[in-house]
C-alpha cells in the first residue's frame, strides 16, 4: 500500500478444467483460491490530508481473508431446439478483522457518574470488564481512550441452478423460451469483541486485555433463496422482437444470537437478538427491440427487481440501540425489502469505414430507476460516523444517460464511455447526522425531495486507445474523469461536495513468444491529487487533533504508481 503503515499481501489462484464427452455435452470445473492480508486505511480529516496525503487517522485496520470456491457447470444439447444447462457451487470464506479506533466510551463524571471510570455515552453507570470489574479511565499504560474491535466471520454458501433453453415456432411466430430454477444458501457464524485500549503517539492502539462483554456479539445467520424464472423472446416480425420475462424469489433470513462474548469467548446467558424474516415477490420484465437496418436498432424495456435486507441490516435497525458496524447487533424491528422499478430505452448501431478497413460501434441510452423503501445507514455518532442504524427512509430515484463508442482499425482500438446519473431522494425524511455542522441540536437534518444521494458522481467519462506494433508490442493510454460527490452524512446537501478529478494511465505489453508476455502499467501518470469519497466525523475526539475544526473526512486517491509483471500461457 502507498499510505503509511499499510503493507498488504494477496495470493490468488484460479484453475479451470473442461470435459467434452460428446459434441452435445460439455462440463467445466472452475476452482478459485485466495489468501489475503490487507490493510484498509480509511478516510482522514481534511486538515490532516492537507498536511500529509500519505497519513492515516487511526490504526491498525487489518482484514485477513481465506477463500475456496468450486463451481461445476454442465450442459447438454438434446436436439437442435432444446438445450439443458445447470451448475452447482460451494464457497468457503473466512474473514478475520482487527480495527483500532477512538473510544466510544467517555469519563463517567461527564454524565454525572462516579469519577475515574469509563461509561457509555450519556450513561452514569461504569462499564464492566469480562471479570465483572469496573473499568477505570486510565491504567498502568496510560489513558484508555481507544478501542480494539475484533471480529471473525466463517461463511459457507452453496447452491445451484437448472435451466432449459427451447426454440420453437408457436402460432406462426418464433419463440426462444428460457425457464429455470435456482437455490442459494448462505450460513454465517459471526463472533466479535471490543477491547478497551489506549492511543499511542502514532495513533495506533495499545491493548489492555480488558474486554466489554456487553459490546460483544456471537450470532449465527442463515439466508436461503429459492428462485423460479421464465423468459420468452418472440419474433413478432423480421425486424421486431418482444421479450417477456418474470422471476419469483423467496428469501428467508434467520438470526440466532448466542449472547455477547468476552476475550475468552464466553457468552452472556441471555441472547439479545433472535429473528426469522421472510421476503417474497414476483418481478416481471418486458422488452422490445426493433431493427431499422442491419446496422441500426432501438430498444425499450421495463423491469422490476427486489433486494431483501441483509442479516446486518436486519440486526441493526433500531434508532435507540445503534451499532458499531460491522461488529455489533441488537434486537431490532424488521425492515421492508427494496423494490426497484426500471425503464430504459436507446439506440445502437455500427458505422463501417470501408476505405479505412475499420468499424465503429455506438450506443446511446437513457434510464430511470425508482426504488421503494430504500435502505440507508443513519449515523448516530462515532469518530468517523460508524455508529448508527439501518432504516427504510423512503423512495429514491436514479435517472441518467449513457453513451458509448468503440472503434476498431487494423492496428488501433479505441473507446469512449460517458454516463450521467442523477441519484436523488424521492421522499422527504429526517436523517441522523450528529457530525454535520448544520444539524440541529438533536443531530438531525431535514432531507428534501430532490436532494442528491451521497457517494454517486453525476458525470463519469472514460476514454482510451490501444496500438499494436509489429504484432508483438502493445501500447495503450486511458483517461478517467469523475465529478465530485456529496459526503456520507450530508444527505441534505448542505456542505460542499468533493472536487472532480481526472487520471491518466499508461500500459504496455511485449510478447517475445506466443506463451510469454511482459507487461507494465503506470497509473495516475501526472500524480494528480484527488479524493474518491468522503464522510463526516469528529477528529477533535482523538488526542493530538483537539484544534481540528473541520468535520469532513476524505478518502485520498492513489498517487503515481508503476507495476510490472509476467504472464505465461501454456
Amino acid at each position: 500500500g502507498w499510505r503509511d503503515a499499510s503493507p498488504s499481501d494477496a495470493i490468488r489462484a484460479f484453475a479451470s478444467l473442461g470435459f467434452r464427452p460428446s459434441a452435445e455435452s460439455a462440463f467445466d470445473l472452475n476452482l478459485q483460491y485466495a489468501d489475503t492480508d490487507l490493510i484498509g486505511n480509511g478516510a482522514v480529516p481534511i486538515e490532516l490530508l492537507a498536511q500529509d496525503r500519505d497519513a492515516i487517522f487511526t490504526a491498525p485496520d487489518n482484514t485477513k481473508n481465506t477463500l475456496a470456491f468450486v463451481d461445476l457447470q454442465g450442459s447438454h444439447q438434446w436436439s437442435a431446439a432444446l438445450r439443458v444447462s445447470g451448475n452447482v457451487f460451494y464457497r468457503d470464506n473466512d474473514s478475520e478483522a482487527f480495527n483500532g479506533d477512538g473510544s466510544e466510551f467517555e469519563e463517567c463524571e461527564e454524565a454525572g457518574g462516579p469519577e475515574g471510570f469509563l461509561c457509555e455515552e450519556d450513561d452514569d453507570e461504569p462499564i464492566e470488564d469480562q471479570n465483572g470489574q469496573r473499568i477505570a479511565e486510565a491504567g498502568p499504560g496510560g489513558e484508555r481512550n481507544a478501542i480494539n474491535n475484533r471480529s471473525l466471520r466463517e461463511q459457507r454458501s452453496f447452491g445451484g441452478s437448472l435451466q432449459m433453453d427451447w426454440i420453437a415456432d408457436i402460432g406462426g411466430l418464433g419463440h426462444h423460451l428460457i425457464a429455470g430454477a435456482a437455490y442459494h444458501a448462505g450460513l454465517v457464524d459471526f463472533l466479535s469483541n471490543v477491547e478497551v485500549a489506549g492511543l499511542t503517539p502514532e495513533r495506533s492502539t495499545r491493548g489492555t486485555g480488558l474486554f466489554v462483554p456487553e459490546e460483544g456479539t456471537a450470532v449465527t445467520s442463515s439466508t436461503r433463496t429459492w428462485s423460479l424464472y421464465v423468459s420468452d423472446t418472440i419474433a413478432l416480425s423480421e425486424r421486431m422482437d418482444l421479450t417477456l420475462s418474470g422471476r419469483f424469489n423467496q428469501v428467508e433470513v434467520e438470526l440466532k444470537d448466542r449472547g455477547g462474548t468476552d476475550a475468552a469467548g464466553l457468552t452472556q446467558p441471555t441472547p439479545r437478538l433472535n429473528g426469522k424474516h421472510q421476503f417474497s415477490r414476483f418481478n416481471p420484465a418486458a422488452g422490445l427491440r426493433y431493427r431499422f437496418a442491419e446496422d441500426l436498432s432501438s430498444y425499450l424495456g421495463y423491469s422490476e427487481s427486489t433486494r431483501a435486507p441483509t442479516a446486518i441490516e436486519l440486526a441493526c435497525a433500531e434508532p435507540d440501540a445503534p451499532c458499531n458496524l460491522p461488529n455489533s447487533f441488537l434486537a431490532d424491528p424488521p425492515l421492508e425489502q427494496v423494490v426497484a422499478r426500471n425503464i430504459e430505452t436507446g439506440l445502437e448501431g455500427v458505422w463501417t469505414l470501408e476505405h479505412q478497413q475499420g468499424r465503429v460501434q455506438w450506443g446511446l441510452g437513457a434510464f430511470a430507476t425508482h426504488n421503494d423503501d430504500d435502505i440507508l445507514f443513519q449515523s448516530t455518532g462515532g469518530v468517523q460516523s460508524n455508529e448508527g442504524f439501518f432504516d427504510n427512509v423512503g423512495d429514491t430515484r436514479r435517472m441518467g444517460l449513457e453513451a458509448r463508442l468503440d472503434g476498431q482499425h487494423p492496428i488501433t482500438r479505441w473507446y469512449l464511455r460517458y454516463s450521467y446519473v442523477r441519484a436523488q431522494f424521492a421522499d422527504p425524511f429526517t436523517v441522523n447526522s450528529p457530525n454535520n455542522p448544520r444539524a440541529d441540536d438533536d443531530g438531525q437534518l431535514a432531507v428534501a425531495d430532490g436532494d442528491r444521494i451521497p457517494g454517486i458522481p453525476q458525470h463519469t467519462l472514460k476514454l482510451g486507445a490501444d496500438w499494436t506494433i509489429a504484432r508483438v508490442f502493445d501500447l495503450g493510454v486511458g483517461i478517467r474523469y469523475a465529478s465530485g460527490v456529496h459526503l456520507r452524512g450530508d444527505e441534505a446537501n448542505v456542505l460542499p461536495e468533493t472536487d472532480g478529478f481526472a487520471t491518466i494511465n499508461l500500459r504496455a505489453a511485449y510478447r517475445p513468444t506466443r506463451q510469454l508476455e511482459v507487461f507494465a502499467r503506470i497509473e495516475n501518470l501526472l500524480d494528480a491529487e484527488y479524493e474518491t469519497f468522503g464522510l463526516l466525523g469528529e477528529a477533535d475526539e482523538i488526542p493530538g487533533f483537539e484544534d481540528f475544526e473541520d468535520n469532513r473526512f476524505l478518502g485520498p486517491g492513489q498517487p503515481l504508481a508503476a507495476f510490472v509483471g509476467l504472464r505465461w500461457t501454456l
